[in-house]
């Protein structure tokens, strides 16, 4: 059973509706979280302390699955750190074995970026979707594949980005070339 957490400030720091409760524990940071990758290894994220770094839902079958090029792109292009993770909560747009995604997406993608083992994003979610909502409110939640968040180097969630727009989008571009 997932423990109940009163929520007592919003993003903006305003207060929020008297009762409001997160249904998530408490996660004190988001260095606090780990992704297991595709390979087998573990990816701490307190290893990109001090470093911004993208995170991204992605999915294999999703019409939008064609963003994991210009995801590879941003990561040769600014060096910036990537992580995907594949879920299969919406539309059911990545059935496959985290196996079979890790060969699809390096034969079709070539990625060279961090891709997680599957995730659950609706149901149980993973500590980083947890963290996510939390901290930064529903709206910042996705609600299909190829949301893309940029985190901070002091671990906060500086921007997010539906599917609409391309991980090459200026505006992604102009706010990774202000951090440096």
């Amino acid at each position: 059973m997932v423990e109940q957490v009163t929520v007592n400030h919003l993003v903006d720091g305003s207060n929020p509706p008297r009762g409001a409760m997160c249904p998530y524990p408490f996660i004190m940071s988001i260095y606090d979280i780990s992704f297991e990758l595709l390979d087998d290894s573990v990816l701490e994220l307190n290893a990109f302390n001090n470093q911004c770094f993208i995170v991204a839902n992605t999915a294999s079958l999703c019409g939008f699955t064609n963003q994991y090029n210009d995801l590879e792109k941003l990561h040769q292009r600014l060096r910036i750190p990537i992580i995907a993770t594949p879920c299969n909560d919406f539309g059911k747009q990545e059935p496959n074995s985290n196996k079979d995604i890790m060969c699809s997406i390096k034969k079709e993608f070539n990625v060279s970026f961090h891709v997680t083992t599957k995730v659950k994003i609706i149901d149980n979610p993973h500590p980083f979707y947890q963290w996510l909502y939390k901290n930064n409110g529903f709206l910042s939640y996705p609600r299909w594949n190829f949301y893309k968040y940029i985190i901070g180097k002091d671990g906060r969630l500086l921007a997010w980005f539906s599917p609409l727009v391309k991980p090459t989008d200026q505006r992604i571009i102009n706010i990774l070339n202000k951090l440096g």
